[in-house]
């Protein structure tokens, strides 16, 4: 519940054209729910490279089967179901709809 009161968060933010709206404090500890959440859900393990870190999706113990480079924003945009602009983020070894967390 605390992941999707963040997103949400950013959400309103970016309606209120706010920028970096998604990378508000609270930001480390989201990530690190989605994180948590993909390990749970049939996530394909990805390494996902972000401008600042690296983070794995997807379960813990499995090789990497697809990698993603995007921003936080357009993660957590198509972590939530959103459709982001696909022109922001790279996906190799799997499909968008795959990362959808919150069903």
């Amino acid at each position: 519940m605390a992941l999707g009161e963040w997103v949400h968060g950013g959400d309103v933010r970016e309606a209120l054209r706010e920028p970096q709206a998604y990378e508000s404090q609270g930001m480390q500890d989201a990530l690190v729910l989605l994180v948590e959440r993909s390990r749970r859900l049939a996530v394909p393990p990805t390494r996902v490279e972000l401008p600042d870190r690296e983070l794995r999706l997807g379960a813990a113990d499995a090789d990497w089967v697809a990698e993603l480079t995007t921003d936080v924003a357009t993660l957590i945009r198509l972590c939530s179901g959103r459709h982001p602009d696909p022109a922001r983020f790279r996906l190799d070894g799997a499909g968008p709809e795959q990362y959808h967390l919150f069903r």
